[in-house]
């Protein structure tokens, strides 16, 4: 196993483990040391760190951190990037709390679905000439969810959107 697959299963490892401490003790705060371990893995590099570097952002709620700065080359291929900026519609606020706002480029048709980082889907809504929708996100538990638009060309959008209570 390469040193970077090593990485990646040693913070998912370590962050579900310190995820299970904390719930078998009936904690709802982290320790110190806890969260020490668990902004040490959220600094990192999510493309080198894996999913694990995404739950200790989650698990800390810190979510601003520009992954294409911190290692460049990792990150999305410039052809993906350039459609990565066209964006189809932009999520505020982010991080949600009862109500995230998405607006779309310009009036959509399409589905957009909910998903949790499992790729589990949450919810779907069918959109028809769409400007704006207000994503009710008060019974969504903390956490990132992946919101994904498909519309009826074929076009996909997909962001990530954290909730916070």
């Amino acid at each position: 196993m390469t040193l970077f697959l090593l990485d990646m299963y040693y913070n998912l490892k370590t962050v579900l483990t310190l995820l299970a401490q904390r719930q078998l003790a009936g904690n709802t705060a982290w320790s110190e040391s806890q969260q020490n371990t668990l902004q040490a893995i959220a600094d990192q590099c999510r493309h080198q760190g894996g999913i694990g570097v995404v739950l200790a952002r989650t698990a800390i709620g810190v979510f601003i951190y520009n992954d294409e700065a911190m290692c460049p080359g990792q990150g999305l291929r410039p052809e993906r990037s350039e459609l990565a900026t066209r964006q189809l519609a932009r999520l505020a606020p982010n991080p949600a709390s009862d109500i995230c706002h998405v607006t779309f480029e310009k009036p959509m048709s399409g589905t957009l679905f909910v998903r949790d980082l499992q790729g589990q889907i949450l919810r779907t809504l069918q959109l028809r000439e769409e400007a704006t929708l207000d994503l009710d996100t008060y019974n969504l538990v903390n956490g990132l969810y992946l919101i994904s638009i498909k519309d009826v060309q074929g076009r996909q959008f997909v962001s990530k959107l954290a909730v916070i209570h």
